[in-house]
């Protein structure tokens, strides 16, 4: 049975995945920073804002939820077709 290899080498494939990663990096980054910032403002109790707490502790499960969901794209981008970050 022979390999299977799919051909990326259409035109403007290497264009689109050069954007792709792009959009999952900074997304990714992104995201992680809010979950970073909702831990952090949980764990000093809001700096002394009830609001920033109350927000925090509603958005941590989402921003998880997202950096979950946006790391399984991201892995599996990268299995598929690689990243092209252009450097």
């Amino acid at each position: 049975m022979p390999d299977i290899s799919p051909d990326f080498s259409a035109p403007g494939t290497a264009g689109l995945t050069q954007i792709l990663s792009w959009v999952l990096g900074i997304s990714l980054m992104v995201t992680f920073l809010a979950l970073v910032f909702c831990f952090v403002a949980l764990a000093f109790k809001g700096f002394g804002n009830q609001g920033i707490q109350n927000a925090a502790s509603k958005s941590v499960l989402w921003v998880a939820a997202g950096v979950t969901a946006l790391g399984g794209i991201s892995g599996i981008f990268q299995f598929l077709v690689g990243f092209d970050w252009g450097i």
